[in-house]
């Protein structure tokens, strides 16, 4: 069971679609393990197109690659996540927009946590 959504504010509607750009992803029972998490915060940079886009595809690739290797380390599989979601990026350069990430997976009351770009601190 997942969200996603571009975060937004209706009430200033034509200041949010210039100013906010980011996107989130929270998911439950990831990889058909009960009681797991995934959650994601993407933050735009130069339009919201790239946040949205990892939004999209943050969970079939984060699955994939636990599948293929379901011994690795948490730690390893949201690396390998996030080069294989930049790879997307480069093999599509229509973008013209970027985002950095902060995500968190939780697993049986483990807690691991990966930052990806310019951000400097996140409140779990």
């Amino acid at each position: 069971m997942c969200a996603k959504s571009e975060i937004k504010n209706t009430d200033v509607r034509w200041r949010c679609d210039f100013f906010i750009k980011d996107a989130y992803k929270i998911c439950f029972d990831v990889c058909k393990s009960r009681g797991s998490g995934l959650f994601a915060v993407f933050d735009g940079h130069a339009g919201k197109e790239a946040a949205q886009k990892c939004s999209e595809i943050l969970l079939e690739t984060f699955e994939s690659i636990f599948n293929q290797n379901p011994s690795k380390e948490i730690p390893n599989i949201l690396e390998k996540t996030f080069l294989q979601i930049d790879q997307v990026f480069l093999n599509q350069p229509k973008f013209s927009s970027g985002c950095t990430a902060v995500l968190s997976f939780i697993r049986n009351e483990q807690r691991k946590l990966s930052l990806e770009g310019d951000l400097s601190e996140c409140v779990l």
